[in-house]
């Protein structure tokens, strides 16, 4: 008998000895459905926000933090990136907090992007761009 047929056989007779409920999956938790943003702060077409406001972003199902970065999720006045770092939790929130203050007077834009996915590698549904202004 060959290895591979003795190994077979023997993974057989070690699963013959259990029994799996209907909610049970033989390979482990399968996820196929995309995360989606639920909610944004500060939300799309805010003004008079604080400078030293922290970007909160709220999705469906928790994310992978590896997929969480500055080519994910971009802060954007004109053609210059906000700098900062980024804390996710195992909730589903992701707080983006610039390293310095936002620029006071000015038009911010929100990119998410499907670079974002959960925990199963399944991207964002769909990309989601918000805009916010800056107190004066």
């Amino acid at each position: 008998m060959s290895v591979r047929i003795a190994a077979l056989l023997a993974g057989i007779l070690f699963l013959g000895a259990c029994t799996l409920t209907s909610d049970e999956d033989l390979l482990g938790t399968f996820d196929d459905v995309p995360p989606r943003v639920l909610e944004v702060f500060p939300p799309n077409g805010w003004e008079e926000v604080p400078t030293g406001v922290e970007i909160r972003i709220r999705f469906s199902e928790p994310v992978e933090p590896t997929s969480v970065h500055r080519g994910s999720i971009t802060l954007i006045s004109g053609s210059d990136l906000a700098e900062g770092g980024f804390e996710v939790s195992a909730d589903g929130l992701v707080v983006f907090s610039p390293l310095q203050p936002l620029i006071s007077g000015v038009l911010y834009r929100l990119v998410i992007t499907a670079w974002v996915t959960d925990l199963y590698g399944n991207p964002l549904e769909s990309g989601v761009e918000t805009t916010f202004k800056t107190l004066h």
